[in-house]
């Protein structure tokens, strides 16, 4: 009987260790994620990627040009200064319930006179970060890209075998 009772209490405190452990370990991994949706510090270039909707906006975020590509699919051009860097990023709308599967989401930056590009951030539609629903229309978005003075940029949906982009800022 008593080595039974020693190997319960045994059995319990190791248990009991055990839970102690796991929810340390799970508090550091719920607060690890839940900072992440905090404003980082960045500026220039090296905020290319970030979430607009954790930034805070000096000026904006502004809705500067939309296009329709049909069948409920969209895309907008939004910029905003923060930290005295002016930047720009994409929205993406469609029906809910439709297939965004072959759809993608781009910002194009470029150098005023087009002599180089880059594609950034080209997502799935589905695969960008939600914002939120109107009605029936799913409304997502890319991350910020920065767009200095010596650049120019828009915005583009490529699907259904045709691509639609937004004017340039």
């Amino acid at each position: 009987m008593r080595f039974t009772l020693r190997t319960s209490s045994l059995l319990s405190r190791t248990g009991l260790a055990f839970a102690s452990a796991l929810t340390a370990f799970s508090t550091l991994l719920i607060g690890a994620g839940s900072a992440s949706a905090t404003v980082t510090s960045c500026s220039g270039f090296g905020c290319d990627g970030h979430d607009p909707s954790i930034q805070t906006w000096q000026r904006g975020p502004t809705h500067r040009d939309g296009r329709d590509h049909g069948s409920g699919f969209g895309v907008e051009l939004w910029s905003g200064t923060t930290d005295g860097d002016f930047y720009v990023w994409g929205k993406a709308t469609y029906p809910s319930g439709s297939n965004p599967y072959d759809y993608t989401v781009f910002v194009q930056r470029c150098y005023l006179d087009h002599s180089m590009c880059e594609s950034l951030g080209e997502s799935r539609v589905d695969q960008l970060a939600y914002e939120r629903m109107d009605g029936n229309t799913v409304i997502r978005h890319t991350g910020i890209f920065y767009d200095p003075a010596a650049r120019t940029a828009r915005v583009c949906m490529r699907g259904a075998g045709r691509e639609v982009c937004t004017g340039w800022v």
